[in-house]
């Protein structure tokens, strides 16, 4: 890149890292967040799953899982922390991709097990690293942007493509508004970026619903969320301005290495494509992304299982149900539990090395 990234020198809110690193998560909320999630397992694999599939014959199909296959769809589970990583260095300049990687992987691993604590640990490694909050913010409020209108118009494509294939003029309708929905959330955001009234706008009425929702639990709301918001935009305007195709690259990489894990999983336990083709389960893959676009439980567990199973056999038949569980339920271990296993040793190691007890233990 021909333009020089700001170093985290450079921020001028650096003095507010002490301060940063002290916020603590809110546990009730986590608590609360992990008794749902619990709820929702018991109920999808203890209840509803047994209905759908036989256990010991999705057992079986995840025995005869050649090793080899098991390698490729890790090592491509392991990849996609590249891209996202990436992501995060291109949204918050001065950040390094082995930053952003370590933040992703580290605040996906918290995210999937304690709820509520993946914003306060990114915040604090990024203040760690030498980034003020404000900078922080924007990084963080960028990469979901980025990566959330990556996943949409990914489902979008997806669910247009199956309703196409199969002529269903209700799911083109579902298409349809999904695609208005987000051309609004864009217009939204570009008329932010291009106006500095319509940004001060958007921020005075964050600033009102703040306050009605901590007057709900008579807790003081932060007075200065305009500001915040003109901030933001002129992070955005900074950043994306030369950055966004590499950003978007990045996020479609991530996302297309996420639809080969899904392939190759259930073609891993004998789904082959005489019983679900490439394009069926990309059209699946797209209604899932909506469906858990809105998350109820840590990392979508349970419900991203679910919904992969039931789409997939309806597609199907129910004859191929349990090879069908045994390929999400391989493709979900890889997306869930190996993130988790990688995550935390890299949390620990960032919480020792940095002397930060945001989690307990001793620190270094």
């Amino acid at each position: 890149m021909s333009d020089r990234a700001p170093s985290p020198s450079d921020d001028p809110d650096l003095s507010e890292s002490e301060e940063i690193t002290d916020v603590k998560p809110d546990r009730k909320k986590a608590i609360i967040g992990i008794v749902v999630a619990v709820v929702v397992v018991v109920i999808v694999f203890g209840v509803i799953f047994p209905q759908l599939v036989d256990w010991n014959a999705v057992f079986d199909a995840l025995r005869e899982v050649d090793p080899g296959e098991l390698l490729i769809i890790a090592l491509l589970a392991v990849s996609r922390y590249l891209p996202a990583g990436w992501i995060y260095s291109l949204v918050l300049p001065g950040l390094t991709v082995r930053q952003g990687t370590e933040a992703w992987v580290a605040t996906t691993a918290v995210s999937s097990t304690l709820p509520g604590f993946d914003l306060v640990l990114r915040v604090a490694m990024y203040a760690s690293w030498g980034f003020g909050l404000e900078r922080a913010t924007s990084g963080m409020f960028l990469s979901g942007v980025v990566e959330m209108a990556t996943k949409l118009v990914i489902a979008i494509v997806a669910v247009t493509l199956g309703a196409l294939i199969m002529s269903d003029l209700g799911l083109l309708a579902v298409a349809a508004i999904a695609a208005l929905v987000v051309l609004g959330i864009a217009g939204l955001i570009v008329g932010i970026l291009r106006s500095e009234e319509r940004a001060r706008s958007v921020g005075e009425r964050v600033q009102r619903i703040a306050h009605w929702g901590f007057d709900k639990f008579e807790r003081q709301a932060p007075e200065d969320l305009v500001d915040r918001v003109l901030a933001v935009r002129i992070e955005a305007r900074e950043v994306l301005g030369s950055r966004w195709p590499q950003a978007f690259l990045a996020a479609f990489t991530n996302q297309a290495i996420v639809y080969l894990m899904l392939l190759l999983s259930l073609r891993a336990v004998g789904v082959d494509s005489s019983v679900l083709d490439w394009s069926e389960i990309l059209f699946v893959q797209g209604i899932v992304i909506l469906i858990t676009s809105i998350p109820i439980t840590p990392g979508s567990l349970g419900v991203a299982g679910l919904a992969y199973v039931g789409l997939f056999t309806l597609l199907a038949g129910q004859d191929a149900s349990d090879l069908i569980a045994a390929g999400v339920i391989l493709f979900r271990l890889a997306m869930w539990l190996l993130p988790i296993l990688i995550g935390w040793p890299v949390t620990l190691r960032w919480q020792a090395k940095t002397g930060k007890k945001l989690f307990g233990g001793a620190a270094a």
